[in-house]
């Protein structure tokens, strides 16, 4: 193994890194620390097996589905809209309007509300 051999994370060093003050040594191996038997197999960084990720609910789940169909369907309303409006109706150059519309719901937001030239033709 090389120098870089994991520890286990209960001995305060992070994973990955060997204490080299501590870390019992194999004379017969070039003098390179030992590496334990349950760490033998993990690959560096590897996650704990006691790190749980949390599961979200069904409701949850569908919010977020909604909520980002909303953010898409007022990107794509604004993008539209942008898109057939004369340039002579809208506040700034189209290609600035075109850069902010992907910025969650600020970019069409702020189009709505502050890049239309509202009136008649």
């Amino acid at each position: 193994m090389t120098e870089n051999t994991a520890q286990s994370f209960g001995s305060g060093s992070f994973h990955g890194e060997v204490n080299r003050s501590s870390a019992p040594r194999d004379v017969a191996g070039g003098g390179q620390p030992r590496v334990k038997s349950h760490d033998a197999g993990k690959a560096p960084f590897a996650t704990p097996q006691h790190t749980k990720v949390p599961r979200l609910s069904r409701t949850k789940k569908s919010l977020i589905g909604i909520i980002g169909l909303a953010q898409l369907g007022l990107a794509t309303a604004a993008g539209i809209d942008l898109a057939r409006r004369d340039p002579k109706r809208i506040h700034g150059p189209k290609a600035f309007w075109y850069a902010v519309l992907p910025l969650n719901w600020i970019g069409p937001i702020a189009y709505f509300m502050s890049g239309r030239k509202l009136g008649r033709k």
